[in-house]
């Protein structure tokens, strides 16, 4: 997604399924993950009114429903805990790292995002629950 930043030329005709420039020297939003988990649709609405509820009322329920969460362009790790009987799996996202934290707590954070999947059944097919447990997930969900 960094890369689309610099080299995604600004009057490309597809630019509003990548990047959305907001004002003048603002990091542009990157719709790719809107696009990925709503469709087409979804992000040119986004890249016309900034509404993220209107765009998601756009969403094509058939494109992907399989995902329930897209960052293609998030700094971070997973932690993964299973038990017996559930799986849990928190995304911790942080500001691009440009520079190193000098902060006891390591730096800021941009979102942390929990994904719960107990356990099911063969045959069955597994629920996922996602929760944002911090922060701003932006155009993931």
């Amino acid at each position: 997604m960094e890369a689309y930043e610099h080299n995604l030329r600004k009057d490309a005709p597809l630019r509003p399924l990548f990047l959305v420039d907001r004002e003048a020297g603002a990091k542009p939003d990157w719709t790719f993950n809107l696009l990925l988990r709503h469709g087409v649709r979804a992000c040119l609405e986004y890249a016309k009114s900034f509404d993220l509820k209107r765009a998601r009322s756009l969403s094509n329920p058939e494109l992907a429903p399989h995902l329930e969460f897209v960052d293609l362009g998030g700094h971070g790790y997973a932690k993964v805990q299973l038990s017996a009987d559930e799986m849990r799996t928190e995304f911790v996202c942080i500001p691009r790292p440009i520079t190193r934290s000098e902060r006891p707590d390591g730096g800021p954070l941009q979102y942390r995002v929990l994904h719960t999947a107990a356990l099911w059944k063969s045959g069955e097919r597994p629920q996922l629950k996602v929760s944002v447990l911090e922060g701003d997930v932006g155009l993931s969900i």
